[in-house]
């Protein structure tokens, strides 16, 4: 009897811990408070209810107004996720189907909206590329490739033409410098529209190596040289390597051919994008293997700079197929100075996909926050949605509040 007692004591004080509880008389927003993360419900002189949540201003912890609706329709809510609530209540006004966060290993909130459930894959656009490259490392710490090697070494159509000297890191890296191929027919044959762009044969705006520019079939040509280099389809090779080892249910989609769509063909979880942050904040470790090698890791969150020359154009804010909120050099993207997302700590690293599609590592915090919103099941609505960055730019401005409360 006793010991069942102190056991149900222990699970009222751990679930009670996690609830919005009411507070003290004098609590209040802007007031002082001790917990940071801790949450009280109270009434204000006008008779109305507040949820406050204890946040970190500077050098002070105050109360803050926030919400309970969203924290009450949690699929897991621990004390380490009530800083997100505010940021989960904010992109579900704008299409979010899934919100993770985690904090080391730990799962500390997740959200699923409408029918969406913790399995519920969708297309997560560009946020392929970061799983592409991933595949990429991992082939080459089985010594089947190197990504400094000439891609032509195994797409050996390039042979001869102006991208012969195009290395596999220039594709990771975005500088192939290679003309960009047409998205609409890359859905009929990826393949073909990444060996040779629909112009008529690829087409560099100046030697590889010395510019920086975004381009899908950089991507997708290294899904010649990965099933070239392992000797079988980008799926069996990542379902076993990488899928199967993480736990993940993530599939590639494919074209009217047949080949794997890598540059954004990729149907994922919230807990699968997740869980390739978390590989990455591990460096390439998981349940005790290196799945990839921790100089490959080191490399995909460092700015590419694939020349020194004056001449050359330089993203500061890309690694291998990466995004970097680095502050070391210019990002083309916002052109200026300074990081991708001021209000984001510096060490950020984040995988993006068109439909304002987010997985974001911070190893200051070890930290993983994702999100992940529906529409890009066509070329056609990714197209359209990327015409409002309003999700994009709440998500970020969110994640930063609540990165800012927390201790590192």
């Amino acid at each position: 009897m006793g010991r069942q007692y102190v056991r149900s004591v222990a699970v009222l004080v751990a679930v009670t811990s996690l609830l919005i509880v009411p507070g003290a008389a004098d609590a209040s927003a802007g007031t002082t408070c001790k917990v940071v993360g801790q949450t009280k419900q109270v009434v204000t002189k006008k008779k109305k209810t507040q949820y406050l949540i204890c946040s970190r201003s500077g050098k002070r912890k105050t109360w803050k107004v926030t919400s309970a609706a969203v924290g009450t329709k949690a699929t897991v809510l621990k004390a380490g996720g009530l800083p997100f609530i505010d940021l989960a209540l904010s992109v579900k006004n704008y299409a979010a189907q899934c919100v993770l966060v985690m904090k080391g290993n730990e799962v500390v909130a997740e959200w699923n909206f409408g029918s969406h459930t913790p399995s519920t894959k969708i297309f997560v656009a560009s946020v392929s590329k970061s799983f592409t490259s991933a595949l990429v490392g991992i082939a080459q710490k089985k010594g089947l490739l190197n990504i400094d090697d000439k891609a032509s070494k195994f797409i050996t159509e390039w042979a001869g033409t102006a991208s012969e000297s195009v290395t596999i890191r220039h594709l990771l890296a975005m500088t192939s410098t290679r003309s960009e191929f047409n998205l609409f027919n890359s859905v009929q044959d990826a393949r073909g529209q990444a060996i040779s762009d629909a112009r008529g044969g690829a087409r560099h705006a100046s030697s590889p190596g010395l510019a920086w520019a975004y381009h899908n079939a950089s991507t997708q040509a290294l899904e010649l040289v990965l099933s070239r280099s392992t000797g079988e389809s980008v799926s069996a090779f990542a379902q076993r390597e990488l899928f199967a080892k993480l736990g993940m249910t993530t599939t590639i989609e494919k074209d009217s051919k047949g080949v794997e769509a890598v540059f954004a063909g990729f149907m994922s979880t919230c807990r699968d994008v997740g869980k390739l942050a978390r590989l990455y904040l591990q460096d390439g470790r998981w349940n005790g293997e290196q799945i990839l090698s921790q100089e490959y890791v080191a490399d995909s969150l460092t700015p590419q700079i694939t020349s020194t020359s004056v001449n050359a154009r330089m993203n500061g804010s890309y690694g291998l197929q990466i995004w970097l909120n680095s502050d070391k050099g210019t990002s083309i993207t916002v052109g200026r100075q300074g990081s991708l997302y001021p209000n984001l700590p510096t060490d950020a690293f984040l995988f993006q996909g068109a439909c304002r599609q987010f997985g974001v590592g911070i190893p200051s915090q070890d930290l993983t926050v994702v999100m992940l919103r529906p529409g890009c099941d066509t070329i056609e609505k990714a197209f359209i949605d990327q015409l409002d960055s309003s999700p994009a730019t709440v998500f970020i401005n969110q994640l930063g509040k609540a990165v800012s409360t927390l201790r590192p």
